[in-house]
């Protein structure tokens, strides 16, 4: 009879788990693909980007929501049982905390076995990935400024920049406005070509053509013609958007002997442990009375996961500053909940009573 109410216990929270997983990916990566479509809008990357730093993102998503979406759905499906009185007929047949758990554990530590994977490898390739696929992006999207046929803007600059037609590889009639200080200026050159150094600074070669310049407060109009005239880009420093220590991997990690480095892995090491710590608690602050409601423990869950996360950020920041032992890791966060876990299944199932009871006899 067990196998069958396991089964029906893991069928009820693996729906909860996609449905809350899907949620939570929708609105994340929403927010996230609005990010993207802005930058590409703009021209800080170019449109056919959108779509792989998307995925790349999603991967980097999945490590943390997974994990509190599965702490959930264990919330939501055991909180139904409670609320149709399923869960008291289980408990008249005997099915007790320890059921639920051996139910739970077929699920919970593949699911989380798979947050590992995502966690220590999958992730930090991904963001690896997606840095280098920004860099490639945005420095195609600086290039896209010196197309032909349109007024576009200088990234990194306060100008304008147009070319009539492009021939043999060269820019013609070429048209730039900007400011130098507090000189306005204006460059007509009829050609017009991009020159870099490997590893150095871009230059935008000018050839034949006249350079104006106006000075607040005075009516002349500077003139310079020149045959050749270069004028360097600016560096456009890519944001890679994340941190280097999220790229590197485990060994590389493990390898630095840096207390940045190892409170990095601490942190990956915490999203599987976590969400094992998580699922252990969740069976006990699941029980409800039937009239609660299968939501009414939701925000609590929600509260706990807050505390949870926000302890585990502040563990990490101790062990970069050498706050903690690096020996200890962020084992105390994960030790702080099973304690909690197990003072709440003790009051549930009389257990700190009986241990009441049995400190009071002897000491009788």
């Amino acid at each position: 009879m067990f196998t069958v109410i396991g089964r029906y216990i893991n069928r009820e929270v693996l729906l909860s788990w996609l449905a809350v997983t899907s949620a939570l990916l929708v609105i994340l990566m929403s927010h996230r693909f609005a990010g993207f479509l802005g930058s590409a809008a703009s021209g800080e990357i170019p449109p056919h980007s959108v779509w792989p730093l998307v995925g790349l993102s999603t991967v980097q998503y999945l490590v943390i929501i997974v994990p509190v979406a599965f702490f959930l759905s264990v919330l939501l499906a055991l909180g139904r049982l409670y609320k149709d009185s399923e869960m008291a007929a289980m408990m008249a047949c005997g099915v007790g905390p320890l059921h639920l758990y051996k139910a739970l554990v077929w699920i919970a530590v593949p699911v989380m076995a798979g947050v590992a994977v995502l966690s220590l490898q999958a992730a930090p390739a991904a963001t690896q990935t997606m840095n280098e696929v920004q860099e490639t992006a945005r420095a195609e999207a600086r290039l896209s400024v010196f197309e032909p046929g349109a007024f576009r803007n200088l990234e990194g600059a306060d100008g304008v920049f147009y070319a009539e037609r492009r021939a043999n590889g060269e820019l013609e009639g070429v048209f730039i406005q900007g400011t130098e200080g507090d000189e306005r200026v204006l460059i007509r050159a009829q050609r017009a070509w991009l020159e870099a150094e490997p590893d150095g600074p871009r230059y935008l070669v000018l050839e034949r053509g006249y350079r104006y310049e106006l000075i607040p407060g005075e009516a002349q109009l500077q003139r310079t013609r020149f045959e050749r005239h270069g004028l360097r880009l600016p560096e456009a420093r890519v944001d890679a958007g994340a941190d280097e220590r999220e790229a590197r991997s485990v060994s590389e990690l493990l390898s630095s002997g840096r207390a940045e480095d190892m409170a990095e892995f601490h942190w990956r090491l915490s999203m599987p442990i976590g969400g094992l710590v998580l699922t252990l608690l969740a069976v006990p602050l699941a029980k409800t009375k039937p009239r609660q409601g299968r939501y009414s423990r939701l925000f609590i869950g929600i509260v706990v996961y807050l505390v949870y996360s926000n302890l585990l950020a502040t563990g990490q920041v101790w062990l970069e500053r050498g706050q903690l032992p690096m020996a200890m890791g962020l084992w105390w966060v994960h030790g702080l909940f099973l304690l909690v876990a197990g003072i709440l299944l003790m009051q549930q199932t009389g257990g700190y009573r009986r241990w009441l009871q049995r400190g009071g006899e002897q000491g009788a």
